[in-house]
Formats: structure tokens, sequence, C-alpha cells
């Protein structure tokens, strides 16, 4: 059951292959260890040309395993069903042939036959498993028949039973290390797994949410279509009556006005927004027209722009971003009593802006919520908000967060990467 819930995906047999690849680090450097403290210290001669021939050839196949690991990160190669297999297989062999040249099933170091196998248990399909297991107990077999014998160890005098208990002990311990820190490893493994899987939750349940004020959007963009049709010729109307007074033309022509603005927005509203929404256009000039625009719609509040921005960097006019940034602003403009205020800059590789208010600052619950699902500190609110604003943010590869303000109020900060936001001149 374990093994179902964190092993069975692309990422996690990745993982598993990195794990492998530096457990084999440590496999090198213990072989190394264990054949010059043999031959030096206890005297051992040791057929050492083979031995450190296969522990070359160990070495360059974790070189190679490393360069696998990165074409497969940079995603111009993709880990196969059997490579992971493959890897543990060529353990158990280079691990067969130290032996064969070290005294076979008689060198107390055999029973590390038992990682490898305990490693494919955790990570590997039951088959796969069984397959490993039958090809241990054929090398264990195969190395109690033919091996190189080990010489008479003189450090140990005659109780040479007294240093295969040491080889006994130093294989308990080394195969103790290993699984606490294969253990390890798997649970950090796991506890990233579950933060995953949280998250592709929480997006999915506000991609739910999005999808279902898109469809009501949409059907209510088209029911609208037919009334505000009929506003338009009754404003038409009225405006070539004689009978009506001149004092109620500015009104007539404010509503005229208002009726074109929603033509307008319902029209963006239906995916018929304008060809210019994708024009390339200076960043600092971005923002001060949407400012102009925001201002338009809000004339009593106030509003600082400070942007810190280099002329040479434009950016795609995105309707989408400008809607969630006004949102931003008619949020904080609701609860300031004092101007809002809108700073942008360049930090790295990403375009930050912040949008500052002297409100109550921002709630726990909020700042938690907030993205994720519709929620409001407003009695009038539908709580949409915000959980569009991160969608359309997080679209363009960009970032929302929520801030207290020191001196009060809130800070949201908005980050969307250069790369695809500006063209730099």
């Amino acid at each position: 059951m374990l093994r179902n819930r964190i092993f069975n995906s692309a990422s996690s047999a990745l993982g598993h292959l990195q794990l492998l690849y530096r457990l084999r680090w440590l496999a090198l450097l213990g072989q190394l260890i264990t054949i010059a403290t043999t031959s030096l210290w206890l005297d051992i001669r040791l057929p050492l040309l083979p031995l450190l021939g296969i522990v070359a050839a160990h070495f360059l196949f974790n070189l190679a395993t490393c360069w696998q690991i990165r074409r497969i990160r940079s995603r111009r190669t993709t880990l196969g069903s059997l490579q992971l297999p493959a890897q543990i297989v060529a353990d158990i062999a280079v691990l067969t042939l130290l032996l064969y040249f070290a005294g076979g099933a008689a060198n107390p170091f055999v029973s590390l036959y038992l990682l490898p196998i305990s490693i494919a248990a955790a990570i590997l399909p039951a088959g796969a498993v069984i397959g490993l297991l039958l090809l241990t107990l054929l090398c264990y077999s195969g190395l109690m028949l033919w091996h190189v014998p080990l010489p008479h160890i003189h450090a140990f005098g005659h109780d040479q039973f007294w240093g295969h208990q040491i080889g006994m002990w130093l294989t308990f311990v080394i195969a103790a290390a290993v699984m606490v820190w294969f253990l390890l490893q798997a649970a950090t493994m796991i506890r990233q797994r579950d933060q995953q899987l949280r998250q592709a939750r929480e997006k999915a349940l506000r991609n739910e949410h999005i999808l279902s004020l898109a469809t009501l959007s949409a059907s209510t963009a088209h029911e609208l279509g037919t009334p505000l049709a009929t506003l338009t010729l009754l404003a038409d109307e009225l405006r070539h009556d004689p009978a009506l007074p001149a004092a109620m033309l500015a009104d007539l022509q404010l509503m005229q006005e208002q009726i074109a603005r929603m033509k307008r927005l319902l029209g963006e509203l239906s995916g018929r927004a304008s060809a210019q929404q994708q024009e390339q256009v200076g960043l600092r000039q971005w923002l001060e027209r949407l400012v102009d625009e925001w201002r338009l719609l809000r004339p009593a509040a106030q509003l600082q722009l400070r942007a810190n921005i280099v002329d040479s960097v434009t950016v795609a006019s995105h309707g989408g971003l400008e809607k969630a940034l006004q949102n931003l602003l008619n949020n904080a403009a609701d609860v300031s009593p004092a101007a809002v205020e809108l700073a942008a800059g360049i930090d790295g590789d990403w375009i930050e802006l912040h949008v500052l208010d002297r409100g109550p600052g921002v709630a726990p619950e909020v700042a938690e919520l907030a993205g994720g699902v519709p929620v409001s500190t407003k009695a009038e609110g539908l709580g949409i908000g915000l959980l569009l604003t991160h969608a359309t943010i997080e679209q363009l590869g960009g970032e929302v967060a929520l801030f207290d303000r020191p001196g009060g109020g809130a800070d949201i900060r908005v980050r969307l990467p250069r790369q695809q936001m500006e063209m730099t001149t």
C-alpha cells in the first residue's frame, strides 16, 4: 500500500533514480576503503587489479547515471520502466564480481545482497522484485561454487573466525546505516508527494469554481444582449424626441455612454476582445494607461503610481491581467481611507507589482484561502475577485501573495516572469 501511494509516478521514479545515484557514491567510497583496509592493514593479498577495475567500471556507470538524470530533468529523454531494475541489476553484478575475487560466499560482506533486494521491494513492482530476488539467489549460489579463495589473514593469527565476526559486524553496520538513510529519504518524498497532492486538489477545486463562473458569465452575457439592445433603441428615440427637456440631454448622453460601455464589456466577456489587447507597449506606459482607466471608473478614489522600471521594458498588453490588477485596486480603494499606491519595479527575472493600502490589513483566513476558493470580507461580496485574480496571474506563470503592511494596511504583491511578460529592446 505504501508503494502504491508513493512510488508509482514519473516524478517518483526520477527521485528513486537520484537516490540510487547518491547511494552508489557511498558504495564506491566503501569499496575503496574496504580494499585499502584489507590490503594495507590486514595484509591480505587480494587481486587488486581486477578489484580496482570493477570499482572503476562502477564509477563510470554512476557517471553515466548522472548524465541520464540531467537528460531526464531537461526533458530530452524519459525514464523507461526497465531503467530502475537495470540500475539495481548493475549493483548486484558489481557486488557479485567483488565477492568472487574476495572469497565468494565465505566473505562476510555477502549479506550485503539484502540491500538491493530491500530497496527493490520499496520502489519496484512485485514482478521486478521477484526477478531480482531470483537473480540474487543465483549469484549467491554461484559464489558458493566458484570464487577466488581468501588467503590466510595474518592479523588474526589462528582465530580466523574472529575476523569473520568483525566482517559480519561491519556488514550489519553498513546495512543498517543504508536502510535508515534510504527510509528517511523515502519519508521526505512521502511528505513532498502529500503536499503536491494537496496543492493539486486545491487547484482542481479552484478550476471547478472558475469553470462554473465562466459558464455563468457566458450565459449572462448572452441574456443581457437583448435588453441592452432595447435600451440602446429607447435612448436613441428619446434623443430625437422634440418634447425632451434640454436639461435631460446631459443625463441621456451619460446613459448612452454607460450602455455603450456595458456592451463593450459584454463583448469582451463573450470572448470578442479587440486585437489591441495583444499589442506591445512599454511597461511604464501600460501601467499609466491601466491607472488612467481605473481612475475613470473610480473618480473619487486616490491612487499614486510609483514605477521604478527601465524604459526599455515592454510587455504584451493582456486584458485579463489588467482586469485582475484593477480588481486588486478596487479592493484596496474600498477599505483604505488614504490614497492607494501601486508600486512597480524589476526584481531579477521578475516584474514585481505592489498594491498598497491603509485599510485593516489582511485577515489570516483570507491570506490562507485567497486564490483557492471564493472568499470575501465584504458583506455584499461574492468572493470571486481574488479567486479570478489568482487564476489569471498563475496562468501567466506569476504568483500573488498577501502581507500586512508596516504601519497598518495590506500589501498585495504580484510577481510576473520577465521572460514571458517583457521584451527588452
